[in-house]
């Protein structure tokens, strides 16, 4: 006895839709994808502001620490009549002694504004100041954590 196979042509399982992404599909995922880098960006950005910030801030009151050393040891926030030379500039602000308060034997205020077109330009903080006293100032509140 033989037995006899019919052969015949197999017919896909999936659907032409099944296939691949219509246009709609992926217009959809671009508007998505869009919406998400409009929240992500300037979120990052802040964040790497409070980031530099928070750099300028340590910068600053390690130099404080320095000055008030110097305080215990001589007496005096000067040494040899002078204020110690500022650290270097931490990435996006520059460190000084603002003129209309120079530093003297018994007191100091230490600044640090953001450099002009840098990084930390549009910073809310602004410039960030610190004295003797210990008293911290900025353009906006809760800016010294």
């Amino acid at each position: 006895m033989t037995t006899r196979v019919r052969l015949t042509k197999q017919q896909p399982t999936s659907s032409p839709k099944a296939q691949g992404f219509s246009l709609i599909e992926l217009m959809i995922v671009v508007a998505v994808m869009g919406i998400l880098v409009v929240i992500a960006v300037p979120n990052y950005q802040r964040y790497t502001q409070d980031a530099r910030r928070a750099d300028a801030q340590a910068v600053m009151l390690n130099y404080v620490a320095r000055l008030e050393r110097n305080l215990s040891i001589n007496s005096s926030y000067l040494v040899g009549g002078v204020a110690p030379a500022l650290p270097a500039n931490p990435e996006g602000y520059t460190l000084s002694f603002p003129a209309a308060t120079p530093v003297t034997a018994t007191t100091f205020v230490l600044s640090a504004a953001p450099v002009a077109g840098g990084p930390q330009a549009t910073d809310r903080c602004g410039t960030m100041t610190i004295s003797n006293t210990g008293a911290r100032t900025a353009d906006e509140a809760n800016c010294w954590r």
